[in-house]
């Protein structure tokens, strides 16, 4: 279900930005630093797309407007 080639161990924040736009949280996309809440971010993403099949953006084509959302 996973690779864990992005996996990085971290203490308190990093500013790394990897992986798929739909599963980022704000403030990855920001540029404010992340921590564990922004993995609790992507877990939720994930967790409706196997409810509903599709993930909460799923209906926007142009990645300039999922930034946005």
């Amino acid at each position: 279900m996973i690779d864990l080639g992005f996996a990085k161990k971290v203490k308190d924040w990093t500013f790394t930005m990897l992986g798929t736009l739909e599963f980022m949280s704000p403030e990855l996309l920001n540029g404010k630093g992340y921590s564990f809440k922004s993995d609790v971010w992507s877990f939720g993403i994930l967790i409706c797309e196997l409810l509903t099949g599709h993930t909460p953006f799923h209906n926007i084509d142009d990645p300039i407007r999922i930034y946005e959302k």
